[in-house]
């Protein structure tokens, strides 16, 4: 056992995180895979994927871990999502696991703990403490429903606009590709906060970063040659940054890991989701527009999402109700009047053509 340990010692580094990566094709198992095994390297009390193959007893190893998240009072189902990416990391590295004896150490299920969406007048208050990149981030997520790790690879090709709002190409390139749409509001914020970038001397192009790192706008050498993306990590803790600051957080060092009412950025994901039922959206679109396939055989044969156009119509029943500023939502509300008038102004204009005809007839 010693020498298999000592021989795996000797791949390297980049070796072993491929080997564990490499077979995953969402973006967003990839990092959230990564994510489990640095939490559990850092229960290990090491920092090189190389140390967790020297481990003499694995399965005892891991569980010890099971019983630290147990102590933690997390749920079951979040236990084993975190187990499932350290076997992928074993498994995929050549170390064989007693996986069904560890998952037994779980135990039993425990009851789902329910979270609520955000409310409008929430994600308001977060607005408002808002610049103008988090402001996108923000809006990304509670008017076109994108999971916080779909925004970081977000860039600029991905975005077309579509009268006043923009359709958004989510995870191009990858099996879970879809695409939805974000409102006037959040486009409105994606445009100040492009114009700013561009107006400071950003040369922006189909492939720059929907969301960039910061820079000084007295720096144009920064701004122009050293533009790079931000990681999902990164966005998180910008996030948890401002709901504390707009007061819709408070540090809890007694129970830090305790689920909380709203969770941190599904919450706004939730808050979309609630609104395409509300708004009475067709059940196929909303599964499309939310990222979700359809059930059964269906998606061999239904194929919705390549007319764009009856998506979009399909999103504008909820535009009202994803929009928080009073200011976006009565202009909606005009407009849609406005509509409503054009259309009673034509039936009537119709009906005096009929009634004309008729007259003619009866002479």
């Amino acid at each position: 056992m010693l020498e298999i340990a000592i021989q795996q010692l000797q791949v390297s580094e980049q070796e072993i995180l491929d080997n564990f990566i490499d077979n995953l094709k969402s973006p967003v198992t990839k990092h959230s895979y990564q994510k489990h095994i640095e939490y559990y390297l850092t229960f290990c009390q090491m920092t090189k994927l190389s140390e967790l193959l020297a481990i003499t007893e694995p399965d005892r190893q891991i569980r010890r871990y099971i019983k630290s998240l147990q102590e933690r009072n997390l749920s079951t189902r979040s236990i084993n999502t975190m187990l499932y990416a350290i076997f992928h990391f074993y498994i995929y590295n050549d170390v064989i696991l007693n996986t069904r004896k560890i998952i037994s150490y779980v135990g039993q299920p425990t009851l789902k703990q329910e979270d609520r969406p955000y409310t409008h007048d929430e994600i308001k208050k977060i607005l408002d403490v808002s610049d103008l990149r988090m402001k996108v981030i923000i809006g990304l997520m509670y008017s076109a429903g994108l999971r916080i790790g779909a925004i970081a690879d977000l860039k600029l090709r991905h975005l077309q606009k579509i009268e006043m709002c923009y359709k958004v190409t989510v995870y191009e390139g990858s099996k879970e590709m879809y695409y939805s749409f974000c409102t006037p509001e959040c486009a409105s914020f994606i445009q100040n906060y492009l114009e700013y970038r561009s107006t400071n001397g950003e040369q922006l192009t189909e492939n720059s970063y929907l969301i960039r790192n910061q820079f000084d706008i007295n720096d144009l050498e920064q701004i122009r040659n050293k533009s790079k993306g931000i990681q999902t990590g990164t966005l998180k803790v910008m996030l948890n940054t401002l709901l504390r600051k707009a007061g819709l957080r408070t540090v809890d060092r007694i129970t830090p890991h305790k689920r909380k009412e709203v969770a941190m950025a599904h919450g706004m994901r939730k808050l979309f989701c609630t609104q395409l039922v509300k708004a009475k959206l067709q059940t196929e679109y909303r599964w499309f527009l939310e990222g979700h396939k359809m059930k059964g055989n269906d998606e061999s044969y239904v194929k919705i999402e390549d007319d764009i156009n009856e998506m979009f119509q399909q999103y504008k029943l909820a535009i009202n109700n994803l929009t928080v500023s009073d200011e976006y939502r009565l202009k909606e509300q005009v407009k849609s009047l406005l509509v409503n008038k054009s259309r009673i102004d034509e039936l009537e204009e119709n009906l005096k053509k009929l009634e004309s005809e008729y007259k003619k007839l009866k002479k």
